[in-house]
């Protein structure tokens, strides 16, 4: 698995899958207005992807300038590929490009949804 920064269409490509899961279902995401955000903090460079042969497994945004420092937004990895550490991964490649720099990253852990 390799943890890279999205493409806008690539990102944009993963919304469809996204909202079928939960909590984005229950909480009402539609698939288009939630690809065109993917798409547009991708541009801005704030999506990162783990994908694989297979393609991506989990997608994470991240927001700017959040009180002290960033915060992520959105967290999502496929049902497939869930419990393998993905979501964990992206989550510490993020702390450790920001704290590289300087910056912070606030995580709150939350309620694991399957």
């Amino acid at each position: 698995m390799r943890i890279r920064r999205a493409k806008p269409v690539e990102a944009k490509a993963q919304s469809g899958w996204i909202v079928a899961i939960e909590p984005w279902l229950s909480l009402g995401y539609k698939g288009p207005p939630l690809g065109r955000y993917l798409a547009r903090m991708a541009r801005a460079g704030q999506v990162l992807v783990a994908v694989d042969r297979t393609g991506v497994l989990g997608v994470c945004v991240w927001q700017p300038d959040f009180l002290l420092g960033q915060f992520i937004a959105l967290l999502a990895v496929r049902p497939e590929a869930a419990g393998k550490g993905i979501g964990r991964a992206m989550v510490a490649r993020l702390e450790e490009a920001h704290t590289r720099i300087g910056l912070f990253i606030f995580v709150a852990p939350g309620r694991r949804s399957h």
